[in-house]
């Protein structure tokens, strides 16, 4: 009887195995995850939204109360910082990494399927107006944030005592 249920098992493992292989999503290949980031224009969209921080950043500064001689002085610095951030955050310093996350993320089926829509016309739209929606997006966020920021301030300021008394 332990035999029997034994090769039923063995069995069962054996003619399942096909079913196993079906379900395990095979890794895309670097070079499609390559040609992916290229037609993705990913290195373009990375070069935007670091440019988009930069100018929501100035937007800020001007936007302060600050002195004309302190906006001068954040500025400067605001400029060297953002110098830094293109540098270590440019597309050729992320690329591999970059890669890497498309690798362990996409199977090679999705990452074909990318491939395909980005060749077409509509792909293409997509990838046009992405910087767009990013910019209006956070046009929307950055307002939203401004909105909330008295509330903000409100907790703030109640965490504040509430920190100040517990040290009494």
């Amino acid at each position: 009887m332990k035999k029997r249920l034994l090769v039923c098992g063995l069995l069962t493992a054996v003619f399942s195995m096909p079913l196993w292989a079906a379900d395990a999503t095979p890794q895309p290949s670097r070079t499609s995850v390559d040609q992916l980031l290229a037609l993705s224009d990913a290195k373009r969209l990375l070069d935007v939204a670091l440019r988009q921080m930069q100018a929501v950043g100035a937007q800020e500064i001007q936007k302060s109360e600050m002195s004309a001689a302190q906006k001068r002085v954040v500025t400067k610095y605001q400029t060297s910082i953002s110098s830094l951030i293109r540098n270590k955050f440019s597309f050729e310093q992320l690329h591999d990494e970059l890669a890497e996350i498309y690798q362990q993320t996409f199977s090679q089926k999705e990452v074909d399927a990318m491939i395909n829509f980005y060749r077409t016309p509509e792909g293409q739209a997509m990838l046009q107006k992405m910087p767009i929606i990013s910019q209006q997006s956070m046009k929307v966020i950055m307002l939203r944030a401004q909105q909330l920021q008295p509330e903000i301030n409100k907790l703030a300021k109640q965490m504040q005592k509430e920190l100040t008394a517990l040290e009494k």
